[in-house]
């Protein structure tokens, strides 16, 4: 079983009280480690992320669910690095919608892989 380090419990606080529900659920189920590595953002990050061609949404005019505390990014672990194989996220990806079900958390996730942005989960 797996457990999120205290980068990714910290980064887990920052958000939604039901998006950190549904993610502690998931961790103690999944197959596979799994790291948050975004939750809020301010304005001047996520403009920072839009610049760099990384988002859509720029902070002030188009705001990110992760500027609502309604989003987290995550990625997947294989022996303690960073794999971006598809197959890791679909599972993961599979597992936190069936767990936002079985909450009654309505949710929309995906794999950014245009941004590189590995799995990214938000509240609907």
């Amino acid at each position: 079983m797996f457990k999120f380090s205290k980068k990714s419990l910290a980064i887990l606080k920052t958000v939604d009280k039901s998006l950190q529900d549904l993610m502690n659920e998931v961790i103690k189920v999944s197959k596979i480690d799994i790291g948050i590595i975004a939750g809020y953002r301010t304005a001047e990050e996520q403009n920072y992320i839009f610049n760099s061609s990384a988002s859509k949404c720029d902070g002030y005019v188009k705001k990110s669910k992760h500027q609502k505390r309604q989003a987290i990014d995550f990625v997947c672990y294989k022996n303690n690095k960073v794999v971006y194989d598809i197959k890791y996220y679909y599972y993961v990806v599979g597992l936190i919608e069936q767990i936002a079900r079985q909450l009654n958390i309505k949710i929309q996730s995906g794999i950014w892989w245009s941004f590189e942005d590995g799995g990214h989960v938000e509240l609907n």
